[in-house]
């Protein structure tokens, strides 16, 4: 679960390294029943854009939730986004963003978490959850295996997105060897590629995920052959960050690819031009920070 401690550490890696688009898969947040100091878009109300995906069809009164997708956008990024939306099921299982640049380039950035599979039938796994809602909530309910509904219904998205003209850039969590089986296929039938192995095709293959111990990775960063990449790479386990459950996976897209141009950075107001000696100008600097700024926090 996302601490005080933990979204203060996150927001430090997001600034100190100046990711431009960071995502998260596994919030084990309630976000629907939290009160609004908790929630996830009030804990992160001091970094520029930041929304969250969590399971909104879910009965259960715990805070703790598992599952769920996050992601953050800097002001390079964000004066570029055109749209924003999530998993059309409210379940969580995906958050994306559309970025369009000139000469009609779109950019679709999809982070996502497929549920592990899980046949003990605990009642607050990933997989029970997406379970309960085809078994239950879903209109009609019909029985489906959580596994193979993230991709059905990712395909019925993608379908729209590519007619869309849209270049893609996918992010996930599958639980899964990425190299083989469901994913390994999903990734071909759309034509995207392995943004790491793109970039280091000589590499051995290596686990980004602690538990494994045979160099299986079960995450990956897929894109549409389009889009440059200037560099690629992952993190150490708990490099940047004290979980260190799984690693970070970052690229580097050429902005030109991205947006149709060299995009410039965003013009900020630098700190000194506050006249500090000037009691007007302070009061109504407090004043617009007081209107910006939610009154329960």
């Amino acid at each position: 679960m996302y601490t005080q401690q933990k979204t203060e550490q996150l927001t430090d890696i997001i600034n100190n390294y100046q990711f431009s688009y960071f995502g998260i898969q596994e919030l084990n947040l309630h976000d629907r029943i939290l009160p609004p100091s908790q929630e996830w878009k009030h804990q992160h109300f001091n970094l520029l854009h930041s929304a969250a995906a969590t399971n909104q069809q879910n009965p259960s009164k715990r805070k703790v939730l598992h599952g769920g997708t996050a992601h953050f956008l800097d002001a390079h990024v964000t004066i570029r986004q055109f749209d924003n939306g999530q998993d059309n099921t409210l379940l969580g299982r995906w958050i994306w963003t559309l970025l369009r640049g000139r000469n009609g380039i779109q950019v679709r950035v999809i982070c996502g978490y497929r549920p592990v599979i899980d046949t003990s039938n605990r009642p607050h796994t990933v997989y029970s959850q997406h379970e309960y809602y085809f078994n239950t909530v879903a209109s009609p309910p019909q029985p489906r295996n959580p596994r193979q509904a993230f991709y059905e219904d990712l395909n019925h998205s993608i379908t729209q997105w590519l007619a869309d003209g849209d270049l893609l850039i996918v992010g996930l969590d599958a639980n899964e060897d990425i190299d083989t089986g469901d994913t390994a296929h999903w990734m071909q039938t759309w034509g995207l590629t392995n943004a790491l192995r793109r970039t280091h095709p000589q590499r051995p293959r290596v686990a980004t995920c602690n538990k494994n111990r045979n160099n299986i990775p079960i995450d990956g960063i897929w894109i549409s052959p389009g889009l440059q990449i200037s560099a690629a790479g992952m993190t150490g386990f708990g490099e940047l960050h004290p979980d260190p459950d799984h690693r970070i996976l970052w690229i580097d897209v050429t902005t030109s690819s991205l947006f149709g141009f060299q995009a410039p950075p965003p013009d900020k107001r630098p700190l000194h031009s506050i006249p500090l000696h000037n009691p007007t100008a302070i009061k109504k600097y407090i004043r617009q920070r007081t209107i910006l700024t939610p009154p329960y926090l």
